[in-house]
């Protein structure tokens, strides 16, 4: 995996001044597999249920607050609410950490806005810290993350099961408190190119969970719905509750940087929420 350099350093936010920036910084680094633990492809517990539209079963149908639903920003613009990660620090996610070949901006279509990840040989996230660009969030109260993503390109061949080949054209990253290693533990939900609904990928701290698929017959160019409870996930993958009630944040992620350098993705993000029973 390859991450940007990108930002102006007058926009950066100290690591050491903003100790959860540094943790959620630290996590960006799971997005490429790590020592510890290798890739299983394997599913480590039973996932919960879901359906076809990718909502389980047992649905959490209230929300406890948005995290975004991108119409507040100008459409044709990356949405100023998000940032990424310049090194070890965290930057606005703006079009100095951008490229032709890498953004995230906002579209409107139908009278609705969404974020649109378009990623060329790149991987890129937008992030989100809880308790500082969205509400406190606890789990103990509010344990589903709910979001809506369209994909329209994959990047051919990637697997979520393989080191060097595990790109995803979207994927939503649940981060909570860090291990002994002192990593942050991550579950990462992905859309696969080529892994079905259900599949898993253990790196260590970093849970992979494949929720849809394009080899599993999920449509692309259409709008599909997703509700966790990131509570279950996490005992399912950890064998344990969250040390913490409140995860560090989340993130938004495109990643098509594997393989020969002509790997593509795009993909639509919208309606992030948390949710309750």
């Amino acid at each position: 995996m390859q991450f940007s350099p990108f930002g102006k350093s007058t926009r950066k936010r100290s690591l050491l001044a903003f100790f959860p920036a540094a943790i959620i910084a630290a996590a960006l680094l799971l997005a490429a597999p790590t020592p510890f633990g290798a890739p299983t492809g394997k599913p480590l517990a039973t996932p919960p249920s879901t359906s076809a539209s990718g909502v389980p079963a047992a649905s959490l149908r209230q929300d406890c607050f948005q995290i975004d639903d991108f119409e507040e920003y100008q459409a044709g613009e990356p949405p100023g609410g998000w940032y990424t990660n310049d090194g070890r620090s965290l930057t606005a996610a703006d079009r100095s950490t951008m490229t032709a070949g890498h953004e995230y901006v906002v579209r409107s279509e139908g009278g609705n806005r969404f974020v649109r990840a378009r990623m060329k040989n790149y991987a890129y996230r937008l992030i989100r810290l809880s308790g500082d660009h969205f509400p406190k969030w606890d789990t103990s109260e509010c344990p589903g993350l709910a979001w809506r993503w369209r994909v329209q390109d994959v990047p051919e061949g990637a697997d979520e099961t393989d080191d060097d080949n595990n790109d995803v054209a979207a994927a939503v990253y649940v981060t909570f408190s860090r291990n002994w290693y002192g990593r942050p533990k991550s579950i990462k939900y992905t859309f696969s190119s080529t892994q079905p609904v259900g599949t898993t990928a253990d790196y260590g701290s970093l849970k992979v969970l494949v929720v849809a698929s394009a080899a599993g017959g999920n449509p692309q160019g259409e709008w599909m719905k997703f509700e966790r409870d990131v509570v279950a996930d996490y005992k399912n993958f950890f064998g344990e509750a969250p040390d913490d009630d409140t995860p560090l944040g989340i993130q938004l992620f495109s990643d098509a940087d594997a393989g020969d350098g002509t790997r593509t993705a795009v993909a639509d993000f919208d309606d992030v929420r948390v949710t309750r029973p």
